[in-house]
């Protein structure tokens, strides 16, 4: 079973936030940034980028009342075909 990222927008913001995260800490380490500021920036992209991403998110997921207002619209008659006598 193989997971296509466009079909789960969820996947790909977690994604996202893991990817900056794990770039942060190789700053840290490397010494290009200090504790300071990896508390910092790790703290703003623990709040906003999944704030962000909640949003994107939503933008791309039908509500389930929706598809169940398609779904009654889109549904046959109770008691199924009735033949013509």
């Amino acid at each position: 079973m193989s997971l296509q990222i466009q079909n789960e927008p969820a996947v790909t913001i977690g994604s996202i936030v893991a990817a900056a995260n794990a770039v942060l800490v190789v700053l840290v380490a490397f010494g290009a940034i200090n504790d300071q500021q990896f508390k910092a920036l790790a703290g703003l992209c623990s709040t906003a980028l999944p704030v962000a991403g909640a949003a994107l998110v939503r933008s791309r997921v039908v509500p389930t009342a929706k598809l169940a207002l398609q779904t009654q619209q889109t549904a046959p008659e109770p008691g199924g075909l009735r033949s013509a006598s």
